[in-house]
């Protein structure tokens, strides 16, 4: 509770003399996916060959999470159903074998692309290139998000367009005004803060 209340009091603080600038995507949501560590994933879930997904596919991708695991391999868990309103959604694994293809790294802003996600964890993966870029506010299905190794709060707090939608969060808060900005997330209940070392 004394956390909340300095919370509260931080917030008010902090709101009309933000430091921190508001991420706005200066350049078109990203339909389809450039990395390609993430089309040969897609290529092989969809059983499309050498053809690219098409947008309904990758609509059609409910829950993601994505890592690169100490054996160096991107492994990636995906759902095509919501898993906030069928407890039973089956969740797939996907681990790549090719080892060019698990020594390259993914743009963030291709996670643009699942524009049917309600959740997206990047599960702190440092092989994943980021950007202030991003932008997730054209899903409006999205309740929960994880960010990249070291994503600070700050930045990908601005990522969504209606906030209220958001319940889970799994970040780095590394101040006050950080803190602060947990009050614009009206509807969280779960958040996991986590450090790097």
């Amino acid at each position: 509770m004394l956390v909340l209340t300095g919370a509260i009091g931080t917030y008010f603080y902090y709101s009309n003399s933000s430091t921190y600038p508001k991420t706005e995507a200066n350049l078109p949501v990203r339909k389809m996916p450039e990395s390609e560590v993430l089309l040969s994933f897609l290529r092989d879930i969809f059983d499309k060959g050498a053809a690219l997904p098409t947008e309904e596919e990758l609509a059609r991708i409910r829950y993601l999470t994505v890592e690169h695991s100490e054996n160096d391999q991107w492994k990636f868990t995906y759902s095509l159903s919501d898993p906030f309103s069928d407890e039973e959604a089956e969740k797939i694994t996907y681990i790549t074998q090719d080892k060019k293809l698990n020594s390259q790294r993914i743009d963030q802003r291709d996670f643009e692309a699942f524009k049917g996600l309600t959740a997206l964890d990047l599960t702190n993966t440092y092989e994943i290139s980021q950007t202030d870029q991003t932008t997730l506010a054209h899903m409006p299905g999205l309740k929960s998000y994880g960010g990249a190794f070291n994503e600070s709060f700050s930045t990908f707090s601005g990522y969504f367009g209606d906030k209220s939608t958001i319940t889970e969060l799994s970040t780095q808060l590394r101040s006050n005004q950080e803190l602060a900005l947990l009050l614009e997330f009206p509807n969280l209940n779960s958040l996991i803060h986590y450090l790097c070392g």
